[in-house]
């Protein structure tokens, strides 16, 4: 959790998910054309349940105006109830957090606090310059279009999560990145029912191509699963445009010092993957 290294109130735009986000999503692309301060904080196979979780601690520190989540968390995993029950005894117990490593760690080390000390130079973001492209084919229709049943403890986990957002007053933005594997019409027509029902934006990127540019053949590094670096740049720009036009409370933070931190590690990220 390398945002709770970050000094208060400097993150404006959070990025929540699982470790489609991470490689989708680029916090420092979003600096450098439009000057937003964001983090992004993606876990594999992570589930709604642990997401709350990051968001609750995102909001001890921080005053995002923007709350980015990729809802293919939404449906990750069988078995949702028992993870929100884990979650919630991991929670008063953290020694349950070192699983099987429990055996080699010392005393001392149990019961001190985690000192979370670490910024990542990327802002959260995994960036991937493979090119391995997807070949399936239409991989949208494979469920048909009903709407696919929310998980209950996951839809609990998202209600609480869009509440979250409200109660601190920060714009909920759900998106799916684009995914061959995990992503279907019939989940998307359970988010977009979700959304509307709530009041809220959601973009779906995998029916998206034309207006984001997005190409299957060159934007994903695994064959279809997670985006490379020209797919994050393709995904996180349509992102910062729709900020820039609908969320009137984000500003350009690049020409204010107390952001430098972000400038600093654009400037770097810039040389070390030629923007």
């Amino acid at each position: 959790m390398g945002f709770s290294a970050i000094s208060p109130g400097l993150i404006d735009v959070v990025a929540i998910g699982n470790s489609i986000i991470y490689g989708g999503f680029s916090p420092m692309e979003l600096w450098g054309r439009y000057g937003y301060a964001a983090y992004v904080s993606g876990e594999p196979s992570q589930q709604m349940v642990s997401a709350v979780s990051i968001l609750k601690k995102y909001f001890t520190t921080q005053s995002p105006k923007v709350v980015i989540l990729d809802v293919d968390e939404v449906f990750t995993g069988n078995n949702q109830l028992n993870s929100a029950v884990q979650s919630a005894i991991v929670e008063h117990l953290p020694l349950l957090k070192y699983h099987n490593n429990w055996k080699t760690l010392r005393l001392k080390a149990l019961l001190r606090k985690p000192c979370w000390n670490y910024v990542s130079p990327l802002m959260g973001q995994s960036v991937s310059r493979i090119v391995r492209g997807y070949k399936g084919g239409d991989y949208m229709d494979k469920c048909g279009r009903k709407p696919e049943k929310i998980p209950t403890a996951a839809l609990v986990s998202l209600d609480m999560f869009s509440q979250l957002c409200q109660e601190h007053d920060a714009q909920l933005l759900l998106i799916s990145i684009p995914c061959a594997s995990s992503w279907n019409n019939a989940r998307h027509a359970a988010i977009a029912e979700y959304a509307k029902e709530n009041g809220l934006t959601y973009l779906d990127f995998n029916v998206m191509n034309k207006e984001t540019g997005f190409d299957w053949r060159s934007d994903t590094g695994d064959g279809g699963t997670h985006l490379n670096i020209s797919g994050a740049r393709k995904i996180t720009n349509y992102i910062g445009t729709y900020l820039q036009k609908n969320c009137t409370g984000l500003q350009d933070r690049r020409q204010d010092a107390a952001w430098s931190l972000w400038s600093k590690y654009y400037a770097r990220y810039s040389k070390d993957y030629a923007v």
